[in-house]
């Protein structure tokens, strides 16, 4: 989800709104440093070849790890109920790292079993994005008073950068369960009947070693923000195998330009022999990810990507802009499907029957290179196949973008395009 959702609205309005919002834009993107196209080289391996998954263990700095139990999550109240059962099981520690949180009825039944959870002598440590914790209200004093400790990630400018947000979605409970995915702490997630106001979207609940990565990634930004080091058994247990899943957790964070995330996804472009699928709510991809996609096409990889219409993104600036790339990704054989249902807030991918990813992160700019992101990488055939079929599902609720009907679409539209397209290294 991006820092500036409103802006969007702020461009229909007069021309006063217009100019400030245009102002903004600019200086962000005068502090956004254009990171250099990724080039790889050594033999090309094959998503199936061992060789792939050294490269990537590599360029993630994470080792892949045996003997996992992953369960995908696709309905949102579902997700919820998984999350609220595990909390109030909680024994020792709770590690929940967000990046929205609102003062709805499923953000204050987390504070509810948080607060019976101290009471029973359970840690509670809970981190929220600064920015994406504004619609917290009261949330956040009534945590403190329940002895839970809260901490909001990063205030604008208190480190001299407003852009460098956690978008992470972490819930640990005893150093041994975790769930991930796309999802925040609100109303939003719910499975609601106005398909205007509910997501689309997946998240993975995980047992097994795989935890341990899990709990590493959140001691990150919980280090940083508040210079404790949260050690012992209470939050690294021993951890034996719980399935028979191979993955591993990755943190991902701006590095000279270009995330892990990113990295990891473009190395799965490059080495997909038969096919990458994806669903992604925000989809932006660079000249490095365009060219990718491309010559998958060419090398005779299935390539479909499922983004959400213009009227199920709540984010549309972000939508407008990826459109101006349409034309290049359908001349080069992609196939785009826009999902009609409502809000596609999914973030995955699948390739090969084999490989995939699971988690935060966006395929765009603000997660590829300036976020802090979080997720799977994983290397199941039987996830893979859940994977699979859950776009073949989406699909029936989605349009192909045909070459023909993009370029009949509206001049108006066109025009918002191109001025969206001036600032994507911010979206």
């Amino acid at each position: 989800m991006s820092i500036f959702p409103a802006i969007h609205r702020t461009i229909e309005s007069p021309m006063t709104g217009r100019l400030i919002a245009f102002f903004l834009f600019t200086l962000l993107s005068a502090n956004c440093a254009t990171p250099p196209d990724l080039r790889f080289s050594g033999l090309r391996s094959a998503i199936s070849d061992a060789a792939f998954r050294r490269s990537v263990s590599g360029i993630g700095n994470r080792e892949l790890l045996r003997g996992n139990k992953i369960e995908l999550l696709e309905q949102s109240d579902e997700t919820f109920n998984k999350m609220f059962r595990l909390l109030r099981g909680a024994r020792r520690t709770i590690n929940i790292e967000m990046y929205l949180l609102e003062d709805d009825a499923v953000g204050k039944k987390l504070v509810d079993i948080l607060g019976a959870r101290v009471k029973d002598g359970v840690r509670v440590n809970v981190l929220i994005d600064y920015i994406g914790g504004r619609y917290a209200g009261s949330l956040p004093d009534r945590m403190q008073e329940l002895g839970i400790d809260f901490r909001f990630f990063r205030a604008p400018m208190s480190d001299g950068s407003i852009n460098e947000r956690t978008h992470r979605k972490l819930v640990i409970v005893d150093g041994r369960y975790g769930m991930t995915g796309g999802f925040g702490i609100s109303e939003y997630w719910l499975n609601q009947e106005d398909p205007e106001s509910s997501a689309r979207d997946l998240q993975a609940f995980l047992r097994g070693p795989i935890v341990f990565q899990m709990q590493s990634v959140f001691l990150e930004n919980w280090q940083e923000t508040t210079g404790e080091l949260l050690t012992g058994d209470e939050y690294f247990p021993e951890l034996n195998p719980e399935g028979n899943v191979t993955a591993r957790f990755i943190g991902s964070k701006p590095h000279r330009g270009s995330s892990a995330a990113r990295k990891i996804y473009l190395y799965a472009i490059h080495s997909a022999r038969k096919y990458i699928w994806m669903e992604q709510s925000y989809f932006l991809p660079d000249r490095a990810a365009r060219r990718a996609l491309i010559d998958a096409v060419k090398r005779g990889v299935d390539v479909r990507i499922l983004v959400p219409a213009l009227h199920t993104t709540d984010i549309p600036m972000v939508s407008l802009a990826s459109h101006s790339y349409y034309k290049q990704l359908l001349k080069g054989g992609v196939r785009l499907y826009a999902y009609q249902k409502k809000h596609l807030h999914s973030k995955f991918a699948v390739a090969d029957d084999i490989w995939s990813a699971v988690g935060s992160t966006n395929f765009d700019n603000r997660s590829f290179k300036l976020s802090r992101e979080a997720g799977l990488d994983i290397y199941d055939r039987r996830i893979a196949r859940r994977l699979k079929n859950i776009v073949l599902e989406d699909l029936k609720d989605s349009i192909e973008i045909t070459l023909e009907d993009h370029q009949a679409r509206p001049w108006s539209q066109k025009i918002k395009e191109r001025f969206y397209r001036m600032f994507e290294s911010q979206l």
